[in-house]
């Protein structure tokens, strides 16, 4: 089950340790994954039915984040020529999973997750053409999408709502006297 599918052409992933020996992979340019990439996940809720009750009672227990799998070619013959094409991108790659060690994964600005890279695979089509697939286990998110911050009562939140409504009119109202009064107290003068 995906949160949503993103697109965000032009912006690079990078997947660096944050612990020793700090490690970095960065995928951009003609390296970037193909797109779209899944991101997702699920609420961890706990829910239980009280005898005499009508509704459930629900502990939120955080949320429970999906993998991110990318997949994409390593084939930019400028890095080549520079040492930093396929094969060196390979073993970068490999260490850091080899390593196990905690990494964050970015996205732009608005990915970004803490984890391990736990699977790699690559198609080896040249020495500077090469398919990658990588699979990043995701710990936890920074991302604190909430759409609801405070707990919702059925009801209370439209009787308040009105509430406010006739308050605001109520004002205007005041607003529109006092011009009126102030208006034929000019007059008069």
């Amino acid at each position: 089950m995906s949160l949503f599918d993103l697109n965000a052409d032009g912006q690079a992933v990078t997947i660096a340790e944050i612990g020793p020996p700090f490690r970095k992979v960065t995928l951009g340019g003609r390296d970037r994954p193909e797109q779209p990439v899944t991101v997702g996940g699920r609420s961890r809720s706990i829910q239980t039915w009280y005898p005499g009750t009508q509704a459930a009672s629900v502990q939120h227990m955080g949320t429970e984040e999906a993998p991110i799998t990318l997949n994409g070619w390593f084939q930019d013959p400028i890095a080549v020529v520079a040492g930093r094409g396929p094969v060196a991108q390979q073993a970068l790659l490999e260490g850091i999973k080899i390593g196990g060690g905690l990494c964050q994964f970015v996205w732009g600005d608005r990915i970004i997750r803490t984890g391990r890279v736990v699977e790699t695979a690559y198609a080896i089509h040249k020495h500077n053409k090469v398919r990658y697939t990588i699979t990043f286990a995701v710990d936890s998110s920074n991302e604190a999408i909430a759409l609801s911050p405070k707990p919702s009562i059925p009801g209370v939140q439209a009787a308040f709502a009105e509430a406010l409504d006739a308050a605001v009119a109520a004002a205007v109202a005041a607003v529109s006297a006092v011009r009126v009064v102030k208006t034929l107290v000019g007059v008069v003068k």
